[in-house]
This record gives C-alpha cells, structure tokens and sequence, in this order.
C-alpha cells in the first residue's frame, strides 16, 4: 500500500482507476496526501478513486462470496491473462452457480452476479440488458458465453505477449527504450521528486530554526540530537510547556 501511494502520489494522479478490494489502500493514499500537505503545503492532490460501475470486484469462480485471487485462489477459481482458451473453456463452465435457475444480479446470487458482472466489464453491456437477454435461458449458456467474451478479450495481449517472448531483440529493444527513457525523466529540472525532495528540504530547514529559536529562549537542551525533546517532557527550565515546541 505504500508503495503504491508512492507512485501514484509522485506523479500528482488526482484519479485512480482500481477495483473495489483496493478502497482501503486508496484511503491510506489520500490520509499521506492529505497529512503531507498540511505539513509541506499543497503539495499532493488528493487522489479520488475510478471504481468501475460492474465487476469492481471480480469473484472467486469458485467461491463467489471472496474476491478472485493470484495467490489466495484455488487453481480452478481464477483466471490467468496467459491462460489456454480451452482452460478458461474449462473453468467458467466448472463456476459455481446459485440456487434456482433465473439470471439475475443480485446479493442472493454471487454466483451468477459474478459472472454477469464480468461479461458486463469484457462487453461493455448493460447488467439490464444481459438480465432481460437471459431470460428463459439456462446457466450453462450464460456460462459459456461468459468464457468466450474473456477469451477473446484476452486474445490480443495473448498474442502481443507471444510476439515479444518470440522476438528476443525486439523486447530487448524496448526495455533499453523505456530505460532511457527513464534515466532521461530523472535529468528533468521539474522531475516531481526533486520538487518534493526540495519542498521537505525548506520545510526541515524552517522548523530547525524554529526549534533553535526556542531552545535558547528557555536555556532548554534535547535529550540527544536525534531526538529534540524538551528535557523535562512536561515543562522546560524556564516553566514553558513541552508541547509548545515544534512537533517533530
């Protein structure tokens, strides 16, 4: 989570597009920003986030009541971007369903709301208009018909993928292209971390004179250089209250 508040908050996103299971890290984001300016100045925009309206959060095909996973999931219950056509046939046919047999979106069929809500997200169609398509249709369609939209959504990065893995010097190519790329953002004069590196560097340089100020105007002295605490915590030589000075 701080890494990715990092990378998002460097580059100044005020949207970011994530799914639902990523709220909280988005809230810890915008609690850094939000600290951060009221400490340096505005500095970070607080970061909203672009939660898509369908599949914000993908279910376990396996398990509908928990969200899909790379490392939680079973085998059978996620679908990989490199997956065989014929294995991502094979496990959305394998979904577990719900109870009764009418296509719908709702809280008392995960099962079926997860998988309407991917063909949704894969073919831009309405929930409604799935729902009132499906209508006197079986699981078993709706399964299959969800497996092929994936499978052909997945179609060009699959086959970008095997493209560049095929073709050792045209990837070699790129990564030497966006590596110089990247060495030339970091010579920029306003490469977003030499403006916040500076911004804390004034902002440090401030409170050390600040603390000086106060240290020689009650004869105080800190505890040790690494931590500039008023000696007695509650009351300083002079009667002055500790927390009167700056809060590191």
């Amino acid at each position: 989570p701080v890494l990715m508040a990092a990378d998002v908050l460097v580059y100044k996103a005020d949207r970011v597009p994530v799914g639902e299971d990523q709220r909280q890290h988005l809230e810890l984001m915008r609690r850094i920003a939000e600290r951060f300016n009221a400490r340096f100045g505005k500095t970070f925009p607080v970061t909203e986030a672009a939660i898509p309206k369908t599949a914000a959060r993908v279910r376990d095909l396996q398990d509908p009541t928990k969200r899909m996973s790379t490392t939680q999931s079973s085998e059978e219950g996620k679908v990989l971007m490199l997956e065989s056509p014929e294995s991502i046939m094979k496990k959305f046919k394998r979904a577990v369903t719900d109870s009764g047999s009418e296509i719908v979106a709702r809280e008392d069929k995960p099962g079926i709301s997860n998988l309407l809500d991917i063909l949704s997200a894969v073919t831009g169609s309405e929930l409604a208009a799935l729902e009132a398509g499906y209508a006197g249709k079986g699981y078993g369609a709706l399964k299959v018909d969800v497996a092929e939209a994936v499978i052909e959504a997945l179609r060009p990065i699959q086959g970008r993928y095997t493209e560049l893995a095929r073709d050792r010097g045209e990837l070699a190519r790129l990564l030497d292209l966006h590596d110089r790329r990247g060495r030339h953002a970091n010579e920029w004069e306003d490469w977003p971390w030499r403006r916040l590196t500076s911004t804390m560097a004034s902002d440090e340089g401030r409170r050390e004179g600040q603390w000086a100020k106060q240290r020689r105007a009650c004869n105080c002295s800190p505890r040790s250089a690494s931590s500039p605490v008023c000696v007695s915590l509650t009351r300083c030589s002079r009667g002055s209250r500790a927390s009167s000075f700056p809060s590191w």
